[in-house]
C-alpha cells in the first residue's frame, strides 16, 4: 500500500449495497441468475485506517456472503477472507468493514459473492470501484432549519460511528433556541456515544425528535434533557413517554440556573481528576470550539460561585485550561482556580473567537494529521451546538468561520499544523459559502499574524 494511503483520507464513493434477489418458497432462492443482483451507492468515508462499512441487505436467506477484491498480483479474483460469515435465516443483514491490506494503488474493485441452496446458486454483485483521492473536500451538512440539520448531522455521526444498521445507546436533547444550558453537554455526549438534537416548543419539531430518536436508538437506550422545563418543555417528555420510552429511559438535568444545570452534567459525568475547561457561561463562540475536545466544560459567569468552587475542589483536577480572554473567563476566575491545580492555569486567547477557535485547535490536536475537521458558524449557536458530537467522532477540530472570518480556519488546517483535507461544513450555503471554504481547503497560505478583527 502506498506511503500516501497512510496519509491520506478519501471518499468512499460506493460502499451501501442493496442486493435484491427474486425467487418464490417453490424455487430457488436465488432464481433467476445475476441480473437480479442489483446494489445502490451511498456516501460514507474512508477511514485512515480502518475503511468504513458495506452492507448488504438480502431479501432472502444466503448460505454465505463473501466480499472479493480483483488483485492484479494474483491474476483474477480474489477472496477476502476474513469477510467470510454465515448469515443466518433470521437476519438479512451482513456488514463488513475493507482490510487496507488489501490495496494496490489508489482504488480498488470490489463484488460481492452470494451462494444460496447449499451452494448449488452462486451469485455476484455489479463491480464497483472504491477510491482514495488526494484531493480536498467537504461536505454540508444541514436541514430545513436547526432542528432539521440537528438531525441530519445525528444521522451522519450514526452511520460514521456504526454503519448503515448501527443504532445510538442514548441520545441527548437541547433546547434550539438557547445555548445556556447545553453548553457543557459535549462531555456527556462524547461520554454517551450520543447525538444532541435540538427542539422547541412547535409540535411538528418534537415529532420530528421524537420520531428520529424511535428509529435510530436501541430500544433500552437513554434521553438525557439539558434545562427545566423553560428549555425543554413538557410536552417533549410527554410525547417520548408517547412513543414507548419509559421513565426511567428520560433523565432531565435542571438546575436553577445554567451554571447549576452545568455542575449537574459534571457531576453525573463522574468528573474527578484531569484537566477540565473553564468557558463563558454567557456567550456562546468559545464552548462550541471547546466542544470537539472532550473534555468536561465548567460554564463560569463574572466568578465562580461557592458550589463551584466546591466541586473544582472535590475534583482535585490536574490542569485547568481558561478559554477566551478575560471578557470571556475573568480575572476574577483566573485567580479563584490558582491555588487548584499545581501549575497555573492555562488560557487559550485570540484577538476574537475565530483566533481563539484556531488555538483551541491546534493546542488539542497537534501532534498528528487530522483528517477531518468541522466548520460551524461563527454567529450563531444552533449547527456547532449539534456539531460537537460530529467533531468528537472525527476526531477533528471545530472551528468557527464566516465569509469574513475564514483565514484562521485556514491557519489551523494548513499542513504544518493539522493538515486536514475533508471538511464537514454545517449549515447551507447562506452562512458559510462555498468560496469560503474553497478558500480554506486550496491552502493559500495566510499571514502568521492577526487577521480579522475583535468580534465580541
Amino acid at each position: 500500500m502506498k506511503k500516501r494511503m497512510k496519509r491520506l483520507a478519501g471518499l468512499i464513493l460506493v460502499t451501501v449495497l442493496l442486493i435484491t434477489c427474486a425467487g418464490t418458497a417453490a424455487a430457488p432462492a436465488y432464481a433467476g441468475g445475476p441480473d437480479e443482483i442489483r446494489w445502490q451507492p451511498s456516501d460514507t468515508w474512508l477511514w485512515p485506517d480502518d475503511i468504513a462499512y458495506l452492507s448488504i441487505y438480502l431479501y432472502n436467506d444466503a448460505d454465505y456472503v463473501n466480499l472479493q477484491y480483483y488483485s492484479s498480483y494474483y491474476g483474477g479474483w480474489t477472496w477476502f477472507a476474513p469477510c467470510n460469515k454465515t448469515v443466518e435465516t433470521d437476519s438479512k443483514i451482513w456488514e463488513t468493514k475493507i482490510d487496507p491490506a488489501i490495496w494496490e494503488d489508489d482504488s480498488i474493485k470490489l463484488r460481492f459473492e452470494i451462494s444460496a441452496d447449499g451452494g448449488s446458486h452462486t451469485f455476484y454483485s455489479d463491480e464497483f470501484m472504491v477510491f482514495w483521492t488526494e484531493e480536498a473536500d467537504f461536505q454540508r451538512v444541514y436541514g430545513s432549519n436547526r432542528y432539521q440539520t440537528a438531525i441530519s448531522i445525528a444521522d451522519l455521526v450514526l452511520l460514521i460511528r456504526s454503519g448503515a444498521t448501527g443504532k445510538y445507546p442514548n441520545v441527548i436533547i437541547a433546547c434550539g433556541t438557547n445555548f445556556a444550558d447545553a453548553l457543557g453537554g459535549a462531555h456527556l455526549a462524547d461520554m454517551k456515544s450520543a447525538p444532541i438534537l435540538l427542539v422547541n416548543d412547535t409540535p411538528g419539531v418534537i415529532q420530528d425528535v421524537c420520531g428520529e430518536i424511535q428509529k435510530n436508538m436501541y430500544e433500552e437506550g437513554m434521553i438525557y434533557i439539558l434545562g427545566g422545563e423553560g428549555a425543554v418543555s413538557s410536552e417533549v417528555e410527554s410525547a417520548l413517554k408517547a412513543g414507548g420510552f419509559k421513565d426511567w429511559q428520560i433523565k432531565r438535568f435542571a438546575g436553577a440556573n445554567r451554571y447549576e444545570t452545568n455542575l449537574q452534567i459534571l457531576d453525573y459525568c463522574g468528573v474527578s481528576g484531569g484537566e477540565i475547561l473553564i468557558c463563558s457561561g454567557t456567550n456562546f463562540a468559545d464552548a462550541l470550539s471547546a466542544s470537539a475536545v472532550g473534555l468536561p466544560i465548567m460554564l463560569a459567569g463574572k466568578e465562580l460561585n461557592k458550589d463551584q468552587m466546591d466541586f473544582l475542589n472535590g475534583m482535585k483536577p490536574e490542569h485547568i485550561m481558561m478559554i477566551g480572554g478575560d471578557g470571556a473567563v475573568s480575572k476574577e476566575v483566573e485567580e479563584q482556580v490558582k491555588p487548584l491545580t499545581p501549575g497555573l492555569p492555562g488560557r487559550l486567547n485570540g484577538v476574537n473567537r475565530y483566533e481563539t477557535s484556531k488555538l483551541v485547535a491546534n493546542w488539542y490536536f497537534s501532534g498528528k494529521q487530522r483528517y477531518y475537521a468541522t466548520l460551524a458558524y461563527g454567529r450563531n449557536f444552533p449547527d456547532g451546538l449539534a456539531g460537537g458530537p460530529l467533531a468528537l467522532t472525527t476526531e477533528g477540530p471545530l472551528l468557527l468561520v464566516t465569509d469574513d472570518n475564514w483565514q484562521y480556519a485556514d491557519l489551523a488546517l494548513s499542513a504544518r499544523n493539522l493538515g486536514s483535507r475533508f471538511l464537514f461544513v454545517l449549515g447551507g450555503p447562506t452562512l458559510i459559502s462555498d468560496e469560503t471554504i474553497w478558500k480554506i481547503l486550496e491552502r493559500d497560505e495566510s499571514p502568521d499574524g492577526p487577521v480579522g478583527g475583535p468580534e465580541l
